[in-house]
């Protein structure tokens, strides 16, 4: 794949992910060999998403993966869907994934590393808009619609993380790309108090940043409330 057409469906893809709030972290490990760059793209937690691993040329030139391996079968396992290659962990730990590629009819190999992880729990328990939210079934961004000028986030952090900042922007529609920054504290978030949500406004995005104390990992939690589609309309 392309370099350039690699990073468009990458940025694609983070947008429709922040936009759906459904997660909030997407990452990427590379190496490179050349003009040829292999990657493992996302997060393999145990249970819960599988990584994506791909190949694209620094040239004008395409660079297509033949097969993808493990290090460590026990950890991690690669399966082919659609022509695409995932990374499914099936233990926790670390392996070694390597991408075996052709490009300009030469062959070639890559390894990058991998670390498959629990499933971080952030919050002792969540709640909005008064209701009680699944972690399990959404542990880094769920998304809500309703019609209300107001909403409602509690969300106390759980042992081991610190809530670093919060952001929130609200949104008109596909071709308000900025959006318009909305206020919202720490301390809004912790205690449940109401965060305004304009009924001019089709989309808001609250967006928590969170550290763990133990380890310095950062991570976050993505909100977005919405009117009519998650998609700003």
């Amino acid at each position: 794949m392309k370099k350039n057409v690699f990073r468009r469906s990458l940025s694609l893809l983070l947008g429709l992910l922040v936009a759906l709030g459904m997660t909030s972290t997407v990452f990427a490990v590379d190496a490179q060999k050349g003009d040829v760059v292999f990657f493992v793209d996302g997060e393999a937690y145990l249970g819960f998403s599988d990584a994506y691993a791909g190949v694209y040329s620094e040239s004008d030139d395409d660079a297509f993966l033949t097969s993808v391996t493990s290090s460590n079968t026990n950890v991690a396992t690669v399966y082919k869907k659609d022509g695409e290659y995932y990374v499914k962990g099936v233990a926790l730990g670390k392996v070694t994934i390597t991408g075996n590629y052709t490009y300009k009819g030469q062959t070639g190999s890559i390894s990058v590393p991998l670390e498959v992880k629990q499933v971080p729990v952030f919050f002792k328990s969540l709640k909005v808009n008064g209701k009680s939210v699944n972690l399990a079934q959404f542990p880094f961004g769920m998304n809500q619609k309703t019609k209300k000028a107001s909403v409602k986030i509690k969300a106390p952090v759980a042992p081991g993380w610190k809530v670093q900042k919060v952001t929130a922007r609200a949104y008109k529609g596909m071709k308000d790309y900025k959006g318009t920054k909305v206020k919202v504290t720490k301390k809004m978030i912790k205690k449940g108090k109401k965060i305004k949500f304009a009924k001019k406004y089709s989309n808001l995005i609250v967006f928590v940043d969170l550290v763990n104390t133990n380890t310095g990992e950062r991570e976050g939690y993505s909100f977005q409330f919405y009117r009519k589609s998650p998609f700003a309309k």
